[in-house]
């Protein structure tokens, strides 16, 4: 299992929210976001801290951080209400999605995953384009077992 496993579960978790026009992970994220393709979600990775390792059992613990965003609309469009308006509904849908999401809990290693809160407004510009919408921060816990020499 790697992290590429997880985006990619992730993305197909994200493709069945209802709402989503598109859904993406690190593998093709495109050049620029098309207006027919928003609401776009998008999973990357985020900066975590590499895991605990236990010498006696040979696994290795790792809490991936990923920051899931759903860019609704570029923020030149519309007004900050409707804009904000359209972004609030996933406020709920998300976190209902990864609830019933079996999925993620399957993958070989994943011991758990939770949302942890959100963030609304203008994200971080999508190829120099800033878009009102909404972020939210996961952590997946994962748990491998390594081979060592010893």
């Amino acid at each position: 299992m790697s992290l590429l496993t997880i985006l990619a579960e992730m993305k197909s978790i994200n493709s069945g929210i209802t709402g989503v026009i598109a859904s993406y992970d690190v593998t093709d994220i495109p050049a620029s976001l098309k207006t027919g393709d928003l609401p776009a979600a998008v999973v990357l990775p985020s900066p975590t801290e590499l895991s605990l390792f236990s010498l006696i059992s040979s696994r290795r613990q790792t809490f991936h951080q990923v920051i899931l965003r759903i860019y609704v609309e570029p923020k030149a469009q519309g007004t900050v209400a409707q804009n904000l308006t359209a972004t609030v509904p996933f406020i709920e849908l998300v976190p209902d999605a990864y609830s019933q999401a079996v999925a993620l809990n399957s993958l070989a290693g994943v011991q758990k995953h939770d949302v942890g809160g959100y963030r609304i407004g203008v994200l971080p510009d999508f190829a120099g384009v800033d878009y009102v919408g909404i972020e939210f921060p996961f952590m997946v816990q994962e748990i491998r077992t390594v081979t060592t020499d010893r």
